[in-house]
């Protein structure tokens, strides 16, 4: 896959700004074959609090659109339509351990040092 370097360096800026606001992962691969998945991503992002995002939003927006192809890589295979996951879905909450775990102490506290 083929993308411009300047458009890929505005994209990899955004992701820690999108996971930190909107728990959301992007997929640089799916973000550049897929148009409808970039137009989200950038919907999203020129919605953020951050000032930062809202910018980076804008400026890969307008050298996406400079390019003249939209994302890089627009069509796609079958095939790889249908191996492709959805990457911006928000975080699954991280599960805590039951109280019974937590009053036990790990083996390694149990025994001495020397």
């Amino acid at each position: 896959m083929a993308t411009d370097t300047q458009a890929m360096g505005l994209l990899i800026r955004m992701m820690p700004l999108m996971l930190r606001e909107f728990a959301m992962r992007i997929e640089p691969s799916q973000f550049f074959a897929d148009s409808g998945y970039a137009d989200a991503i950038l919907s999203t992002a020129s919605q953020a609090q951050e000032p930062r995002l809202q910018t980076y939003a804008q400026q890969l927006r307008t050298r996406l659109a400079e390019l003249g192809k939209g994302p890089p890589g627009a069509v796609r295979s079958a095939a790889s339509t249908s191996l492709s996951r959805p990457a911006a879905e928000p975080l699954e909450p991280t599960s805590k351990q039951s109280d019974a775990d937590s009053k036990t102490p790990a083996k390694k506290y149990t025994r001495s040092l020397r």
